[in-house]
């Protein structure tokens, strides 16, 4: 199985986080660019994404008052299901004074978006961590849509997920700085699915050896409680492998992250990356990669530029040279 390509633009830039109203409008004008489409829902924004595949869901962006840490302003992001009957976590992420001399960028497509502090992937001090999340879907194996092994329903029409650094006193693992998303002391790790119109609503206890939200990574066996380093594959030459990013929790895949890819190595927080990328077709596309998450073990790689609609798809699957 390859990269799993939306072909639809994606969007990078900056956000203002002077105040709620300039870092809302920010994430709105980046997500209209990307695709997602808007509807209001009382005070709030609800958008919709949708994947090529044709499944949807749907996440609420407002200001509701909400303070985190030692009384700092936050704007919250909830993933919803496509009806907006159910809702996952309520993560956050602040603005205001305690955001100065930092930097949010977002990264977002039609399928999925990252909203984080640039060059930052751990404590800020102030005892303050709401300052990244990521949220989207997930690309389901061609031909499977809609059919899945027990214990799972027959049919999967919905798959949304989200993670964020949680509003701790220490930053905890997400997607921004680990595979796994889990609590650390001092910490609030967050993560939240919903499947088929059922949510799942994580906000910290979880032992991370099981039941957590992640990426797969790639390396021989491997207990996260006694080997913190652990042994990853890799090239003789010791260059990193790429593989597919596919995304699960209760220790099963759920799906791949859409224009995504895992390295098994660290390759640099917030660096580019360039591959040449060939569709199902055998059509040639350089790709820029932004490196989302860069450890020892690992890293998330998300397609920044490249692989994209015009001039017709290819197939939706690519792979990586």
């Amino acid at each position: 199985m390859g990269i799993a390509f939306s072909y639809t633009p994606v969007y990078y830039g900056m956000l203002n986080s002077t105040s709620a109203t300039t870092l809302l409008t920010g994430i709105d004008s980046a997500l209209r660019t990307a695709g997602w489409t808007v509807s209001t829902s009382g005070t709030a924004k609800v958008y919709q994404y949708t994947t090529p595949q044709g499944l949807a869901g749907r996440v609420k962006i407002w200001d509701n008052g909400a303070v985190v840490g030692f009384g700092f302003p936050a704007i919250s992001v909830q993933i919803l299901d496509d009806t907006e009957s159910v809702s996952g976590l309520e993560h956050h992420l602040i603005y205001g004074t305690i955001t100065t001399g930092f930097s949010y960028e977002i990264l977002t497509s039609k399928t999925w978006c990252f909203i984080t502090f640039n060059g930052v992937d751990g404590n800020i001090g102030d005892l303050v961590s709401a300052y990244s999340v990521c949220f989207g879907g997930a690309f389901l194996p061609s031909g499977l849509v809609g059919q899945c092994a027990a214990p799972k329903p027959n049919t999967i029409y919905e798959l949304t997920w989200s993670n964020g650094s949680g509003d701790g006193g220490t930053c905890g693992k997400s997607f921004r700085n680990s595979a796994r998303c889990y609590d650390i002391p001092f910490a609030s790790a967050s993560w939240s699915y919903i499947v088929n119109g059922a949510a799942f609503v994580y906000g910290g206890g979880v032992d991370q050896n099981y039941g957590v939200m992640q990426y797969y990574e790639l390396f021989g066996t491997y207990n996260p409680s006694t080997d913190p380093y652990p042994f990853t594959v890799d090239y003789t030459t010791h260059l990193p492998i790429f593989i597919d990013a596919f995304i699960g929790w209760t220790g099963q895949i759920q799906g791949q992250i859409y224009d995504a890819m895992v390295a098994t190595g660290a390759m640099g927080l917030d660096n580019s990356y360039t591959s040449m990328e060939v569709d199902a077709l055998g059509n040639n596309s350089t790709v820029t990669w932004h490196i989302w998450c860069s450890q020892p073990s690992s890293s998330l790689l998300l397609r920044q530029s490249g692989f994209n609609p015009s001039g017709g798809s290819g197939g939706i699957f690519g792979y990586a040279y």
